[in-house]
């Protein structure tokens, strides 16, 4: 199986990545543009997967509630009720959305059901794992202390400290999720100790490289007019421009942070073994 079969799930969690290394200095190595498809189109899936489960009228009242509250996560029954059975519909759409892409990944045959058995238990779990492991206890705590200082995203060190144990629980999680990948199509991969220490160096890499890339004043612009808004979600033309332009950024991000994971992790001798 190769390496971004590995990092699918990885790279599709983050809107924008970028490489550690400047361009000037480290080794540059051609990513295939079967490699970039694969993992543009993961993140694409699951962003337009994520957008289409919550629709903007659901996303208001929430947007609304949460002023309301100072950002804690006392919502009404309603609220509460209609954002629990959204949790449910999204691992579902995710695990549909996600099966072709995973085929394609790890060069499996869909027509074996053999294997589509074992793509959809992988599946099952990867997604509820993922989604079971958001800290919402982290969330509101941002939430709370972001509009507490009225939109602005100049984060206490305390909760700087926090969201860096989040990202180390994160790591955790994901290595739970090859450890599981590794298990169940045991038959199709050969891994030693070796190999595993460098799937989990390459994990906390890709995990330390998505939360640095997090766009936090373009988070910060869209809660300083939601609030200015009272709530209400209509963005200027120039957020949704910089949004989209964000978006469009991803797929050369993505290859600047690849060419920098092979240069790293995968030296000639290794990359066979993908």
């Amino acid at each position: 199986m190769k390496a971004p079969t590995v990092l699918l799930l990885l790279v599709a969690s983050s809107c924008c990545l970028a490489s550690p290394v400047s361009r000037s200095v480290q080794t540059r190595r051609e990513i295939p543009e079967e490699t970039l498809d694969l993992v543009y189109d993961t993140f694409v899936t699951v962003f337009r997967t994520v957008q289409a489960t919550y629709p903007p009228e659901l996303l208001q009242q929430l947007a609304k509630e949460l002023l309301a509250t100072g950002g804690h996560f006392d919502f009404s029954d309603e609220l509460g009720a209609q954002l629990n059975e959204k949790t449910v519909e999204l691992r579902a759409n995710l695990k549909y959305a996600l099966e072709d892409i995973a085929f394609a990944a790890a060069g499996l045959d869909p027509s074996d059901e053999v294997i589509v058995g074992k793509v959809h238990d992988y599946l099952d779990y990867a997604v509820d794992v993922l989604i079971n492991s958001i800290p919402m206890d982290v969330v509101e705590t941002l939430v709370v202390e972001v509009l507490a200082k009225e939109g602005s995203f100049d984060f206490t060190p305390e909760l700087e400290a926090t969201l860096l144990a989040a990202l180390a629980d994160a790591k955790v999680q994901l290595r739970q999720i090859v450890d599981y990948e590794f298990e169940l199509f045991e038959d199709l991969i050969e891994l030693d100790d070796e190999m595993r220490a460098l799937i989990n160096q390459i994990i906390d890499y890709m995990a330390d490289e998505t939360y640095q890339a997090i766009p936090w004043k373009l988070l910060e612009d869209i809660v300083y007019e939601v609030i200015e808004n009272e709530g209400t979600i209509e963005l200027s033309d120039a957020l949704n421009e910089r949004i989209e332009e964000t978006l469009e950024s991803l797929r050369q991000k993505l290859r600047e942070v690849l060419e920098s994971l092979e240069s790293l992790f995968f030296p000639k001798s290794l990359k066979s073994l993908f």
